[in-house]
């Protein structure tokens, strides 16, 4: 049932005088609002997750022999082809006889940057000890972690935007998933190729996904025309009813961007007047329009 409260000016009248004048009336003060009417339209929800770098995949090359090395043709971060010849190095038989020998010659397997060089020339190496690790570039990889409640919109296939720091807008597809999920904030991590040339690890990035479906038609409103409580579990729009009383009518709400809002129920005529400004603390009583 509908409820109104209607306000009416009072007047104050004294029986003196007949002669004597009415005091002059006080202006009833109106509450300055704009209206709107109800719109139909699809609004798409949007989710924004983090993602980092990481490279899958790192070549260690390391001794051959137990011996020492007689040249170190790389430093950290210098890139490399596939080929290079990387150090050379004699066993500590060699050395330690004073033998001619042609020294033993190691080269990168891939092309990448060098992560880190362990020895320095001359330095003695055992036999399989790390000398130089090189990340293959081709192996870059964005671990996106997933909120676990989002599990049935974003999966593996899922189609997103990555939001890198320097402004650019690259699209990825969800790979397969990582096998254990973090505990400490219950998401998942999908792996997501791009290519963007050279990243260092761990750079952290952002991905957008679309969640809910944007296709279905809906009515959608001005987000200033929807009210809430403090807590955002209640919601509701002020209905002119005529040119002095506005009603108060709670609405379900859907997806919303940083504009408009879809109204789920209940429907509205195309010709009801909605207050899309000046409603705020409004009830269920006369407002001058």
């Amino acid at each position: 049932m509908k409820a109104y409260i209607y306000l009416f000016p009072l007047f104050l009248f004294t029986a003196c005088n007949s002669s004597q004048k009415p005091a002059d009336e006080e202006p009833t003060p109106a509450t300055e609002v704009s209206l709107t009417t109800i719109q139909t339209g699809s609004i798409g929800q949007t989710v924004t997750v983090q993602a980092q770098t990481d490279y899958l995949h790192q070549v260690t090359l390391t001794a051959p022999v137990t011996g020492y090395i007689r040249t170190l043709t790389v430093r950290p971060d210098d890139p490399v082809s596939r080929g290079k010849l990387i150090f050379t190095m004699v066993s500590a038989e060699q050395q330690a006889l004073g033998m001619t020998a042609t020294p033993l010659s190691v080269h990168s397997s891939c092309s990448g940057i060098v992560s880190s060089v362990v020895p320095q020339n001359g330095s003695f190496v055992t036999e399989g000890s790390p000398v130089c690790i090189i990340t293959d570039l081709s192996s870059l990889v964005f671990k996106v972690k997933v909120p676990s409640e989002y599990s049935r919109q974003i999966h593996t296939g899922s189609h997103g935007m990555l939001l890198l720091p320097d402004g650019r807008h690259i699209a990825i597809t969800l790979a397969r998933p990582l096998m254990e999920m973090n505990t400490d904030d219950q998401t998942v991590e999908y792996v997501a190729h791009a290519r963007v040339g050279y990243l260092p690890a761990g750079l952290t990035a952002q991905a957008v996904f679309a969640v809910g479906s944007g296709s279905t038609t809906h009515q959608i409103l001005p987000k200033t025309a929807v009210q809430s409580d403090a807590n955002l579990s209640a919601y509701w729009v002020m209905v002119a009813e005529n040119d002095s009383t506005a009603r108060r009518v709670p609405v379900t709400v859907g997806n919303q961007n940083s504009t408009e809002i879809e109204i789920l129920s209940p429907r509205f005529n195309s010709s009801d007047r909605i207050i899309s400004e000046g409603g705020y603390g409004l009830g269920n009583y006369s407002v001058p329009l």
